[in-house]
């Protein structure tokens, strides 16, 4: 299986995150500077799980999420033997990381905030006027003070 250079970020920073302790998908694709989308995606093909721990990462809402491509919506269905998110929570679990009835997490202290945040976007490109951005610049300051 290949694996993207978006994929190993991804499973750069999962490497991160402590045993014990849980991010959402929303605070990983922040630090990627991507969305929760594509990070569940990567995570949905870790070939490196569990030792690359993709079980850590939960909903924004604190449910327990997909595992291995597995995602239910009925916290019953998670528990059920053999789901993929029945492994799921039995890792967590083995960490100290538990989970209610319905796919919740108890502890919201165990969600963790130590992923570095994505640097800003690079600003727009010049105008297309052929002008350099220092020129465009210059045009600009130079027509208001002009009015």
């Amino acid at each position: 299986m290949t694996v993207t250079a978006f994929q190993e970020k991804v499973y750069s920073l999962l490497c991160t995150i402590p045993s014990g302790k849980v991010v959402t998908y929303k605070a990983l694709s922040d630090a990627l500077g991507s969305s929760p989308r594509a990070v569940g995606g990567a995570l949905r093909n870790n070939p490196y799980a569990p030792e690359v721990p993709c079980h850590r990462v939960i909903a924004t809402t604190g449910f327990i999420g997909g595992f291995k491509g597995d995602w239910h919506h009925q916290p019953t269905l998670a528990r059920e033997e053999g789901s993929k998110q029945n492994e799921k929570l039995e890792l967590l679990k083995e960490e100290g990381v538990l989970f209610d009835e319905k796919g919740q997490l108890i502890e919201r202290e165990r969600i963790w905030h130590g992923l570095p945040k994505a640097p800003p976007p690079p600003p727009p490109a010049a105008a297309s006027s052929g002008k350099g951005s220092a020129a465009a610049a210059a045009a600009t300051t130079a027509e208001s003070t002009d009015a």
